[in-house]
């Protein structure tokens, strides 16, 4: 299940003439400050939400950022922090069900259903 969790914009000074503005979740922002410095991150109002797995959330930001970042940002207890973290968050969950198309319209309708010819074959045995 996947909780909702409100996105923090954030700005990020990568050097003297490039600023760029993402949104993240408010965890990320310990991240961004490892790679980028204290300094040179500043989060801001939130703006929307994202769904999130919290027990998949941990690997998804070492994908993200790389081991190295995630482990000075949250050093070695980073899954169990991660995971507090975005549940706490939590502004409510998402059913991995809600996500799918919902066909409508006169082509997903079922098929009407034609009773099968009956099969010819033998009888079975009886027993004497």
């Amino acid at each position: 299940m996947k909780h909702l969790v409100p996105l923090t914009v954030v700005g990020v000074h990568r050097d003297i003439t490039t600023t760029l503005s993402v949104s993240v979740p408010a965890h990320e922002v310990l991240i961004l400050q490892a790679i980028h410095g204290r300094d040179n991150v500043y989060p801001g109002d939130e703006s929307g939400e994202t769904a999130i797995d919290p027990d998949a959330e941990f690997d998804r930001l070492n994908r993200k950022y790389g081991e190295d970042a995630v482990r000075e940002a949250y050093g070695a207890t980073g899954f169990g922090d991660i995971r507090r973290l975005v549940l706490a968050a939590s502004t409510g969950t998402q059913e991995e069900d809600d996500t799918a198309i919902k066909l409508e319209g006169p082509d997903s309708k079922p098929a009407d259903q034609v009773q099968a010819p009956a099969k010819r074959g033998r009888k079975p045995a009886t027993v004497e």
